[in-house]
């Protein structure tokens, strides 16, 4: 077949269903700067917010990632649907995900009204 090799312009693969989980990818993956630890993460946070949006998706996740020029494989891993990294992951995305949209500045409806906020939001905590 083909050989597959990530570039700048295309710094990932990614298979099946990518209409959910490809925005995440697109705006953290940057080539020559993530690593591969924390691509396992973003690839993770894609799988989660598919399967949030598509009930046809799915535990359980293998993931599995080594680098350029590696024959060993050392990074190897299968997630369950209760499995307690998983999950704690899902739960913190969407944590993050909430207090990042609570720091956003307010939205202006109408045309040159201004956006004063005397007092931030409060962020909610992570329990």
């Amino acid at each position: 077949g083909n050989p597959l090799q990530a570039s700048e312009d295309s710094p990932y693969l990614q298979i099946g269903e990518t209409k959910y989980g490809r925005p995440i990818l697109d705006r953290g993956i940057r080539f020559d700067k993530t690593t591969l630890e924390e691509a396992a993460k973003y690839a993770l946070l894609s799988l989660d917010s598919t399967m949030r949006s598509n009930v046809t998706v799915g535990p359980p996740i293998d993931l599995l990632a080594y680098s350029v020029d590696e024959l060993e494989i050392t990074r190897q891993r299968r997630f369950t649907a209760n499995d307690p990294d998983l999950v704690k992951i899902g739960v913190r995305w969407e944590q993050a995900l909430r207090q990042a949209v609570a720091r956003l500045p307010q939205i202006r409806f109408r045309a040159g009204e201004e956006s004063i906020v005397l007092v931030e939001p409060p962020v909610p905590s992570q329990s």
